[in-house]
């Protein structure tokens, strides 16, 4: 085995390095605990070593794209408010993709794949075609070599394009255009904060039993914000009805807060930091005490990150359509979120998995996603009253 094909244990599944292998030895392949990494036919390796220095795992590069550019810092929000309120946050994607589309351009984005409710990269070239592809998705999304040869043609044939994604995959992307020698100067990168990717496998086992409960899915929503912003739920509808649940209480928000769930390149990933790949970075804007009343509504802020001169001629172009307000650095986020690193519990890890195989949603849930009677009045009673006040607008 040699450097150019030793395991990375932290592999994203970005899928830069399938594209790069020249014999077809590297392919991406979802593992036994649901999530995309790559695979090697050794017996078509030639030992070129593209895929090792493709790989965003592989250096500690995050950030060497951004060239004498001051970074600047925003809160922002979409001026349509119907727009606002079926984004996560405040509506930045919809803004930047309808400036894209407007110049003839392409923007590929994750979407929910009905009715398999798959979590998938798709390319899009009409405004009705990037609705789906609002809002926050929370599980790893499957980026094919076939979208990426999409993405590397339209590029060729100098297409305007916004490429968004998780830190990793925009990363990935960037290093296999730098790899092959092809110019990202019409691809505006937009990367955001991610708290980390749950497996598909347990995706699968959460859509399952919302399936047997309600019926076929049709339409699911990560950040439903009919409880306001902060205490947005997840909603799950079928032609017959609609489940929904406070967000901090839904499987999705409790998969979150077990390390073991999520991606191991999510527990110890370089890009909790002020340093990222995208062009611009997007984000919530929770410190709300430092924005204006007229924001104070529960409805959503964005906070922007613009890293690069691209990211601010995007945001330049869409001001028409955007309230923008400039902010300080240590506004954006505390801290304690560059600090946030956790370690794998291998024997729970291995339990987890082996319990998703074995045993129904609703037994699983009983044991790994547990709510106490303290956590249930916390997160859905006293948590709500304390946002209905605002106090939390009024720390220091």
């Amino acid at each position: 085995m040699t450097n150019a094909i030793k395991p990375c244990s932290n592999c994203t599944g970005c899928s830069a390095c399938s594209v790069a292998c020249p014999t077809g030895a590297m392919s991406i392949i979802c593992d036994d605990e649901g999530f995309y990494r790559y695979n090697v036919d050794y017996t078509k390796c030639v030992n070129c070593r593209l895929c090792y220095e493709v790989c965003p795992n592989h250096s500690d590069e995050v950030s060497d794209y951004v060239c004498d550019f001051d970074q600047r810092y925003y809160a922002a929000r979409n001026i349509d408010e119907e727009v606002v309120c079926s984004s996560s946050s405040g509506g930045m994607f919809a803004a930047f993709s309808k400036a894209i589309i407007s110049d003839g351009g392409s923007v590929y984005g994750v979407v929910i794949n009905y009715p398999t409710c798959s979590i998938e990269y798709k390319r899009a070239t009409t405004l009705e075609e990037t609705y789906p592809m609002r809002g926050s998705k929370y599980i790893q999304a499957k980026l094919s070599n076939n979208i990426i040869e999409m993405l590397i043609e339209d590029i060729n044939n100098n297409i305007p394009v916004l490429f968004t994604g998780t830190s990793c995959y925009v990363n990935g992307i960037r290093r296999l255009l730098k790899l092959k020698k092809i110019s990202a100067e019409n691809v505006v990168f937009m990367d955001f904060i991610c708290a980390g990717v749950i497996s598909n496998k347990l995706w699968m086992k959460n859509v399952g039993y919302y399936t047997q409960k309600i019926g076929t899915l049709k339409k699911i929503s990560f950040r439903d914000k009919r409880y306001g912003w902060r205490d947005s739920c997840i909603s799950w509808e079928s032609d017959n009805t609609m489940c929904k649940t406070k967000y901090a209480l839904s499987e999705v928000g409790l998969f979150q807060s077990v390390y073991e769930a999520l991606g191991r390149s999510c527990n110890e990933c370089k890009y909790r930091s002020f340093l990222h790949p995208g062009d611009i970075t997007v984000g919530d804007f929770w410190n709300e005490q430092y924005l204006p009343r007229k924001w104070w509504d529960d409805k959503g802020v964005s906070m922007l990150m613009v890293n690069t001169l691209k990211g601010s001629e995007l945001l330049e172009k869409c001001k028409d359509n955007l309230e923008v307000m400039d902010v300080q650095k240590n506004m954006v986020f505390s801290s304690s979120f560059e600090l946030l690193k956790s370690v794998i519990n291998e024997k729970k890890r291995e339990e987890l998995f082996s319990d998703a195989d074995r045993m129904d949603f609703v037994l699983f849930k009983q044991k790994w996603l547990k709510c106490s009677f303290k956590d249930k009045i916390l997160l859905g009673i006293v948590r709500p009253i304390f946002l209905r006040l605002g106090v939390h607008r009024y720390k220091k």
